[in-house]
C-alpha cells in the first residue's frame, strides 16, 4: 500500500532512509508501519510500551477513523442531521423553530413570560 511517511525513521530490511513526506510500498504489519499515515480502517502494526511491571507487547490495532464508504451513507457520526420538514415551531409565540426537544425547553420559557406579563 502507496503510504506517506510522517517522522524520520529507518528501515533496517530495506537498509532505507524515510523523512517526512516520503512515500512508499508498505505493508501494515511490518513494525516501521508506526512511522506513516494509513487510510482509515486498516488494520496495522502496533507496539505498546512496557513498564517496569508489564512487558512491551507486539500487536496489530485498526487506525481509527471513517471508511469512505461509511462517510458517503452518514455524512455525520454521532449526530443526526435534522431537515427543515422535522424542525418544529412553538405553538405559542409561533416564531421560534427547533427540534422536538428545544421548541419543549423554550415552550416552558415562554409560557412563563406569559403568565408574567398577563
Amino acid at each position: 500500500m502507496i503510504v506517506k511517511c510522517n517522522r524520520k525513521c529507518f528501515d533496517s530490511v530495506k537498509c532505507r532512509h524515510y523523512y517526512p513526506g516520503d512515500q512508499d510500498d508498505i505493508n501494515p504489519l511490518d513494525p516501521i508501519a508506526g512511522h506513516f499515515d494509513f487510510p482509515p480502517g486498516t488494520e496495522v502494526y502496533f507496539k505498546q510500551r512496557g513498564t517496569k511491571t508489564t512487558p512491551a507487547i507486539s500487536t496489530t490495532r485498526i487506525i481509527p477513523g471513517l471508511v469512505e464508504d461509511e462517510k458517503k451513507k452518514n455524512p455525520v457520526v454521532g449526530e443526526t442531521v435534522k431537515t427543515d420538514s422535522e424542525k418544529v415551531t412553538c405553538d405559542i409565540c409561533g416564531i421560534y423553530t427547533g427540534t422536538e426537544g428545544q421548541v419543549r425547553a423554550h415552550k416552558y420559557h415562554c409560557a412563563k413570560k406569559q403568565a408574567n406579563a398577563g
